[in-house]
């Protein structure tokens, strides 16, 4: 079954700018389309968890997110009773928004070492991959509208990683039936082709 990485990733990137949506006061698109991707998300998670085997290690993996999700949700609340500036607040959730932006987009980054063994990109989720890249193309240009280093920057890299790992599908076919047919023919000998040959006419 596939890691769950990816899914507990996109849980944690929609949460943290969500959060860095509300600090800096941009309720769209930033905190509501975060929104809605927090609840997709937990879809997400809650689908994977029905059909997961795993269940044990895949709770514990959960509770280790929800808690570390909890701990930057309630900074900005200590943060505020410490007095520290607002200014600061919004750096280091910017910060977290981007490290979780950055688990997310390179998640599937574990599976290229597999993709290149195998030179097969099956094992890639191309349309969370696919879907990734018109995501940062679109959140990088309202980045730069905004001229805000926070969402340019990690739009920028991960668009980068996207085509990457897309690269990849048109390097390694998605399925090598077509070649292991290839590989087989070429290995018969030349009364087996023959008799093939017959056989499909």
């Amino acid at each position: 079954m596939p890691s769950v990485l990816p899914v507990l990733s996109m849980i944690a990137n929609c949460i943290t700018w969500g959060l860095y949506g509300v600090l800096i006061d941009d309720f769209f698109p930033l905190v509501f389309t975060n929104i809605i991707g927090i609840f997709l998300s937990l879809f997400y998670l809650i689908v994977y968890y029905y059909y997961a085997t795993n269940k044990g290690s895949l709770s514990l993996e959960i509770l280790a997110t929800a808690l570390v999700l909890v701990g930057i949700l309630l900074y900005p609340l200590m943060a505020a009773f410490d007095r520290v500036q607002d200014e600061t607040v919004e750096h280091v959730v910017g910060f977290l928004a981007v490290t979780s932006s950055a688990i997310m987009f390179g998640s599937p980054l574990v599976l290229v070492k597999r993709v290149i063994r195998e030179r097969n990109a099956s094992s890639l989720p191309l349309n969370m991959i696919t879907t990734g890249v018109v995501n940062c193309v679109l959140w990088l240009w309202y980045g730069l509208l905004l001229e805000d280093a926070f969402v340019i920057v990690p739009n920028a890299a991960n668009l980068l990683l996207g085509t990457v790992q897309l690269g990849l599908f048109c390097i390694y076919p998605r399925s090598g039936t077509c070649n292991n047919v290839d590989s087989s023919t070429s290995k018969l000998k030349p009364e087996d082709k023959k008799v093939r040959q017959i056989e499909t006419e």
